[in-house]
């Protein structure tokens, strides 16, 4: 029987890969080095090491996105890193919600608005153009932005990982800059590169 990963690298193990499971942690990750909760991710087991990574959701938004002159990964634990980018970079920006299973997901509106407020913040002078759904979330980041515990329990998919047990995960990712990072997806990979290291053109 093939499973997920031989799918995904044939039969044979490549050397010094670390193979990530981010489907749900009721998933099987049966032959994967690490699954779903981000408290695996360590600096000792992820340090230094070529991913392999696989998910239900962000996988497939990055592929939709792949012809966008650059694209920056961003989340609570690094909106600031995020937004400093796009403001020296002064392109027109779409934020893409990879939400869940194709469905809107609350979490990931509330942050893309909390991004947009804090362009709007630095850019009042300029007025930028929003469409309707930058507008959704502002309007959802101004509800949760001061209590994103509050905003996870009460998304269906925050509801579900609570109900697995993993709380201690959702607090780490309701987290608001904690990370001076800014990821970048270029080729088909995601490179972590800390914000000052990252060139004028995004690379």
């Amino acid at each position: 029987q093939t499973s997920p990963l031989h799918a995904l690298r044939g039969e044979e193990r490549l050397k010094d890969v670390l193979y990530i499971f981010a489907w749900n942690p009721a998933s099987c990750i049966a032959d994967f080095d690490l699954g779903n909760s981000p408290a695996e991710y360590t600096g000792e087991a992820v340090k230094g090491r070529t991913i392999v990574f696989l998910s239900s959701n962000g996988s497939l938004a990055l592929t939709r996105m792949r012809q966008a002159r650059r694209i920056l990964i961003a989340s609570f634990v690094n909106l600031l890193s995020v937004t400093r980018r796009i403001l020296e970079r002064g392109d027109d920006v779409v934020i893409c919600c990879s939400g869940s299973q194709d469905e809107f997901c609350l979490e990931d509106s509330v942050c893309a608005g909390m991004i947009v407020q804090k362009l709007l913040d630095e850019l009042s002078e300029e007025r930028p153009e929003l469409n309707d759904a930058a507008r959704v979330g502002l309007v959802v980041a101004e509800r949760y932005r001061d209590d994103l515990a509050r905003c996870f329990r009460e998304s269906v998919h925050g509801r579900f990982l609570s109900g697995m047990g993993f709380d201690e995960d959702l607090e780490a990712c309701a987290q608001v800059d904690c990370l001076d990072v800014l990821p970048v997806f270029i080729e088909d990979q995601i490179t972590l590169k800390p914000v000052e290291a990252v060139g004028p053109e995004g690379q």
